[in-house]
Formats: C-alpha cells, sequence, structure tokens
C-alpha cells in the first residue's frame, strides 16, 4: 500500500525518519526556549498557537523539502497550499476530539465527510521518542464518518525523527488523564487555569516518570474550497492568538514557500484581490467575500 492509500484508507500515515537527529534537536531546543514562559496554558500544559507567525525561529520547517515532498505524494500533487495553520504544545492533558472546530462554526462546511475531495492533512511532530504508548491515538477510518463510536482506536508507536500525517477530519487524542489528572482538569475549569495548576501537572509528570512532551502541529491542503474555508478560518484564528499587527505570514516565510513551490491562500487573495487586502484584513479582520479557489 503506498502512503496516500494508507491515509486515503485509515486516516493517517507514518513517515518515518523525516526528519535528522539534528533537525530535532533544532526544533526541540526553540520549544525549550519559548516554553514555560511563553505560550498559554492549556489542559495541564503548554500551547501556543499562531506558529507561522509567533515563532519566526521554527518557519524552516514549513518548507522542510522532505515536509513538503510527502506532503505532495499524499495529497496526489504538485499544487500544495501551506494553510497557516500551526501550533505547539507542552505536555497537554488531552482527549478524543476533531480538529474540525465545529462548535466555532467549523473549518469546513456542509458533510465534510461525505467529500473525497476535502483533503486536508496535518503533520505531527513529537520530539520524543513515543513507544510508550503516550503518543497520538487514531480512530482508524474516524476521516470517513460523523460517529466514529466502536472504530479501532490506533496507539501510534514514533522515535524522533518520525513524522505523522493525518487526516484534518480524524478523531483522535493524545495522553489521556488519569483519575488524578481528571481532577485536575476539573479544577482547571473552575479556576481558569491558574499557573500553580500547571506547575503541579509539571511535578506529577516527573513523579510519576512522565517525560516532558513536546509536539509540533501544521497542515497542508490542495487548492479548492475546502481548503480555502479551512484557511479563511485559520485567519481568523491567527488573528484572536497573535494579534492584529502579526496575524499575517510573515514576508521570509512567504518567499520561502514560494521557491519551495507551496500555495499560500494570503499569496492568492493578493494576487487576485491586489496588496492591500491583508493590510485590510489585519486592521477589520474581515476577508473579502469573493473566493479564490471556489
Amino acid at each position: 500500500m503506498t502512503p496516500a492509500q494508507h491515509i486515503e484508507a485509515d486516516g493517517y500515515y507514518v513517515a518515518r525518519d523525516l526528519l535528522s537527529r539534528d533537525e530535532v534537536a533544532r526544533l526541540r531546543a526553540e520549544l525549550s526556549r519559548h516554553f514555560p514562559s511563553g505560550g498559554q496554558p492549556e489542559r495541564l500544559g503548554r500551547y501556543q498557537g499562531g506558529l507561522p507567525c509567533a515563532l519566526p525561529g521554527l518557519a524552516w520547517i514549513f518548507h522542510h523539502p522532505g515536509i513538503v515532498t510527502m506532503f505532495r505524494e499524499l495529497l496526489g500533487t504538485r499544487e500544495v497550499v501551506f494553510s497557516g495553520n500551526g501550533h505547539a504544545n507542552l505536555n497537554l492533558i488531552s482527549k478524543w476530539h476533531r480538529d474540525t472546530q465545529d462548535k466555532r462554526g467549523g473549518v469546513f462546511v456542509g458533510d465534510y465527510f461525505a467529500r473525497p475531495e476535502c483533503r486536508v492533512y496535518r503533520a505531527a511532530i513529537y520530539l520524543q521518542d513515543h513507544t510508550d504508548g503516550l503518543g497520538l491515538r487514531i480512530r482508524r477510518g474516524s476521516h470517513r464518518v460523523r460517529d466514529a463510536t466502536g472504530l479501532p482506536a490506533d496507539t501510534l508507536l514514533t522515535r524522533t525523527g518520525d513524522v505523522i500525517f493525518f487526516d484534518y477530519r480524524t478523531e483522535h487524542s493524545g495522553v489521556l488523564p488519569d483519575t488524578f489528572e481528571r481532577a485536575m482538569i476539573f479544577a482547571a475549569r473552575t479556576c481558569d487555569t491558574p499557573a500553580w495548576l500547571v506547575n503541579l501537572n509539571d511535578w506529577y509528570w516527573k513523579v510519576t516518570g512522565k517525560p516532558d512532551k513536546l509536539a509540533i502541529f501544521f497542515a497542508f491542503g490542495t487548492p479548492g474550497p475546502d481548503s480555502e474555508d479551512f484557511c479563511r478560518f485559520e485567519m481568523g484564528i491567527r488573528r484572536e492568538r497573535v494579534g492584529a499587527e502579526h496575524c499575517t505570514l510573515p514576508a521570509p516565510l512567504q518567499s520561502a514557500l514560494k521557491d519551495a513551490g507551496v500555495l499560500t491562500y494570503e499569496a492568492a487573495l493578493e494576487t487576485r484581490m491586489g496588496p492591500h487586502v491583508l493590510a485590510q484584513f489585519a486592521a477589520t479582520g474581515v476577508l473579502p467575500g469573493d473566493r479564490v479557489w471556489s
């Protein structure tokens, strides 16, 4: 089975040794400097959204030749789109979920499970080995059905350098909470996640032998209506997370993506509607109604 057939059938594919040891160390060093003071508390860990804008030192991973090549193979085309989506986590307690943000209006519209052309894939890079069962879990085939009840849950065992690619529609989880962590999550909801609870979770992981868990996630798609809807949603979220002054992709990243032959929605907007369109979005938070790929 080819990688493209694998992700089409199961909703995920693991590319082994796609990153070198030095590249993983570089990513880990950048995030270790950023966390714990950077980012925001989330589910007893730390989270940094809007990664392409928030941490320019990580921008090289979004146009990494091996990752771009793998996205092209999985998506079945050279015309791939970097969505602008990217975030990093440290020691988050997870739950079974989808990333489609339906409660906020959704990154896609309509019955996206029924559309084979709805193809936005996410790369997950774990910066430590996960042969311990504490990495990513995916309900196999959940990218095809809204109700994933009864589908098999695959625990992905990976080593540093591996990159997991999964369909954005899959139901998945990271580290699930034990009894004590469930109590801390309840307290976090009640108290709006105070810093002492995040520190308590750090201590608890240490005494129970869990290593720090650093991960990076970002998404690519194919030019078309679903990717456009995704990119438009992501631009609004990114503006919320990093602010109006920094919400558009940095010029050096745009240039590097162009050199790599990777499309971006922002470049397509400027080509279609003029160089003013991104400045207007930054100022108002409103995107033009006209579409570029629909």
